[in-house]
């Protein structure tokens, strides 16, 4: 479903498709040199184009508003960095609404149910940024955990699911989404195994089979 009412725009600067390649041509961004620079040493950037996570200036038009939408994982945080930001715009998440300021950063857990609206008559644009959990132990299998889900949606979204696949949304929603296994209360991890997706506690071991 489309999630804007209104202008809204995006224009990323890092994700999977900006990775460089090793031993291959410098970057030919100017503004993606640099951030590579700022960004880099915490591992953001590779975080995101290893495909956890992405980098975006995000364009929201005048009198334009993001419907309530949520991620579907908390395994990372979402940061905006205010650029430009008239009067009259906020965001709301969780039921709480904060206003950006420009050269100042918000951070919030986007798995919460969160929206933007913008009631001024310019453009509101911030400097997007999703890098992982702090709570983290184990970045790399979150990380892991992330790519196998984006995939896992990308099918979903072309096989809606029938009355059939009930444990399936069971799954994605408790399991998948949470993190904690409904058995032991222990993380869980999403991973692909003989053309099958496995949804497999770290903890008790116990596997649910997304693809039945």
């Amino acid at each position: 479903a489309d999630v804007k009412d209104g202008d809204w725009s995006e224009l990323v600067v890092f994700d999977r498709s900006t990775a460089l390649v090793p031993g291959g041509s410098p970057d030919p961004s100017p503004l993606r040199a640099l951030l590579r620079g700022i960004l880099g040493p915490p591992g953001v950037v590779k975080f995101c184009e290893s495909g956890g996570g992405e980098v975006i200036v995000s364009k929201l038009g005048p009198r334009s508003r993001i419907k309530p939408h949520c991620a579907p994982t908390n395994l990372r945080l979402t940061a905006h960095l205010g650029l430009e930001v008239p009067p009259g715009c906020g965001i709301t998440v969780g039921g709480e609404e904060r206003q950006w300021k420009e050269g100042e950063c918000l951070v919030f857990d986007d798995s919460f149910l969160h929206s933007v609206r913008n009631d001024s008559d310019t453009d509101r644009v911030v400097l997007l940024v999703r890098f992982p959990h702090p709570g983290l132990v184990d970045v790399e299998a979150a990380l892991e955990d992330a790519i196998v889900e984006r995939e896992m949606r990308a099918r979903r979204k072309w096989n809606p699911p029938t009355d059939d696949q009930a444990f399936d949304d069971w799954c994605m929603s408790e399991a998948v989404g949470k993190h904690v296994c409904s058995t032991c209360g222990g993380r869980v991890g999403v991973e692909e195994k003989e053309g099958k997706l496995l949804v497999r506690c770290r903890e008790c071991k116990a596997i649910k089979d997304l693809s039945i």
